[in-house]
C-alpha cells in the first residue's frame, strides 16, 4: 500500500547516512508511491538521490512526478488464468499444482533516470535461476561442520 511505502521510506530515512543506497527496489507500485511521498519530504531527489522502481505499472505510477519505473503483468490475463485454475481444481480436486510464468515487460520511466517523457517497454526474457547444490549453511555453533 501507499501507506506501507511511505512507513518503509521513513524507516530507510533514518538509516540513511548509513545506507545510502543508490536504488530502492518496492514489491509494487503503490509502495514506491508511497516511498516518493517520503523521500520528497525528506528533501531527496528521484533519481538525482537515488532511483525507485515498482511492480504492476499501475496507472497513477504512470502520472507521477517522476513517473515509476516498473514492471508491467498482465493483469486480466492473471486473473483469467486463476479462475480458469481455480474452476479446474473445484471439478478436481486431486489436480496437480502447477507454476505458470506470464510474460512481462520492463517499463523504463522516469524514477530510475530516463529522461522525462519516457515510456519505453521492454519484453523480459525468461530467467532461469541457478541453484547451487554445492552450499551449504554455515553449521550451528556445537555442530561439526
Amino acid at each position: 500500500s501507499v501507506n506501507s511505502g511511505e512507513e518503509a521510506g521513513n524507516a530507510l530515512l533514518g538509516q540513511w547516512h548509513e545506507l545510502r543506497p543508490d536504488a530502492v527496489v518496492c514489491a509494487n507500485d503503490q509502495m514506491a508511491l508511497g516511498l516518493l511521498r517520503s523521500l520528497a519530504r525528506a528533501g531527496l531527489s528521484v533519481p538525482g538521490d537515488v532511483a525507485v522502481t515498482g511492480f504492476d505499472d499501475i496507472y497513477p505510477g504512470r502520472i507521477n512526478e517522476p513517473s515509476i519505473t516498473t514492471v508491467h503483468q498482465p493483469m486480466r490475463s492473471l486473473g483469467e488464468r486463476a479462475c480458469d485454475r481455480l474452476l479446474a481444481r473445484l471439478a478436481r480436486p486431486d489436480l496437480r499444482r502447477r507454476t505458470e510464468l506470464l510474460p512481462v515487460d520492463l517499463v523504463l520511466r522516469e524514477s530510475c533516470g530516463c529522461p522525462p517523457g519516457t515510456d519505453i517497454r521492454q519484453r523480459v526474457t525468461r530467467v532461469r535461476a541457478v541453484r547451487s547444490t554445492t552450499t551449504r549453511p554455515a553449521p550451528r555453533a556445537g555442530q561439526e561442520g
